[in-house]
């Protein structure tokens, strides 16, 4: 396998005790990287880290404590003499109707997705300024870039960290330094199957991640694939990394018809609220709460739209969009979303009803 770029590149990973954090680390330490796997769940982080071998590193970090992680970044560039990449990965998923939300969820959807980029960034960036290189990759969502009903205060934060990034992009180029966004859609991890975070609030009704983003975009697109796919744009210095290809077509439908998008999306959540009634007809017992499970991170998409291929749409001047193979392959759109888009309107200047 070439290394590249990678060879004794000095990366920080945060959220790197499984899922996207991890396929992350993995696919570094195989190209030759050092990398630091920084997560909530130390034991599980260490345990990950003596399984890749030496040039993983475990540490145990809150992203939510901006000390704690200017501390791990300014002392991986003081050890090892800089800091070549920071993938600032950690995040949180709250799902559910938004007026079921409580404030705390929100404060910690703030405080995990978008305030924990914020305290990667503020640490990171100054030192690779000096340095004059280095690449900063914040993980944010196809949520980030479409809507996400029935995930609203995800989207929120994932939008933010795409607006930061591409501001945030322009500034540092001066410099000498990249800063990419990551917009996967939905990928296979344990969190597809937890619930939203055990020690807040709980919400009456949320839709089971699984189920409702499998049925928006098919099934879920494996993590080893989206880290390789996503190394592939850092190298390419990829200003947005949208991961797989139905996220692509998704994101430029929206851009170019968004009426249509938008009418797919209320039909499925009218399909949620049917789901919601059926459940409270026949309710099923809860199994406990597990405290120390993850939180989900549902990296929301939509079905792709049928008929043909699109032609070469740039979202921005430096995003990849590929003509070819939108549709094929795993993480493909089901048949249902293409019988739902050929059941709508499809004369010019239709724009639903809310």
């Amino acid at each position: 396998m070439r290394a590249g770029p990678w060879r004794q590149a000095n990366v920080v990973v945060t959220g790197a005790a499984s899922g996207i954090g991890f396929a992350l680390s993995r696919a570094l330490v195989h190209r030759g990287a050092n990398v630091w796997m920084a997560d909530i769940q130390g034991a599980k982080v260490e345990h990950e880290a003596i399984a890749l071998g030496p040039a993983a590193r475990a540490c145990s970090l809150d992203v939510r404590d901006a000390a704690a992680v200017r501390a791990l970044i300014e002392g991986v560039a003081r050890d090892a003499g800089r800091i070549d990449y920071l993938f600032n990965n950690a995040g949180i998923g709250v799902a559910g109707e938004t007026d079921r939300m409580s404030l705390g969820h929100f404060d910690r959807l703030i405080d995990v997705n978008l305030r924990g980029v914020i305290n990667g960034v503020a640490a990171a960036y100054p030192l690779m300024i000096a340095q004059r290189s280095g690449h900063i990759v914040n993980t944010a969502s196809l949520a980030g870039l479409v809507p996400a009903p029935l995930m609203s205060g995800y989207a929120m934060t994932k939008h933010a960290v795409v607006g930061l990034t591409a501001s945030l992009r322009e500034e540092a180029s001066v410099h000498g330094v990249r800063v990419s966004a990551l917009c996967p859609g939905v990928i296979e991890t344990p969190l597809l199957d937890a619930g939203n975070p055990a020690d807040l609030a709980r919400i009456d009704w949320a839709p089971g991640i699984r189920r409702y983003l499998t049925r928006l975009a098919g099934a879920p697109y494996a993590a080893d694939r989206l880290a390789a796919a996503t190394l592939r744009g850092v190298q390419r210095n990829r200003g947005l990394i949208v991961v797989p290809a139905y996220a692509r077509l998704i994101a430029i439908a929206y851009r170019l018809f968004p009426w249509l998008v938008q009418a797919i999306l209320r039909e499925e959540l009218r399909e949620e609220m049917r789901e919601k009634l059926r459940e409270e007809l026949n309710p099923r017992p809860r199994a406990p709460a597990d405290e120390n499970a993850p939180s989900p991170v549902p990296n929301a998409g939509l079905r792709p739209l049928a008929g043909p291929k699109p032609n070469r749409v740039a979202i921005a001047r430096d995003v990849e969009l590929p003509t070819a193979g939108l549709v094929k392959g795993p993480g493909r759109p089901s048949v249902g979303f293409a019988k739902r888009a050929k059941r709508l309107p499809s004369q010019p200047g239709w724009r639903g009803r809310p």
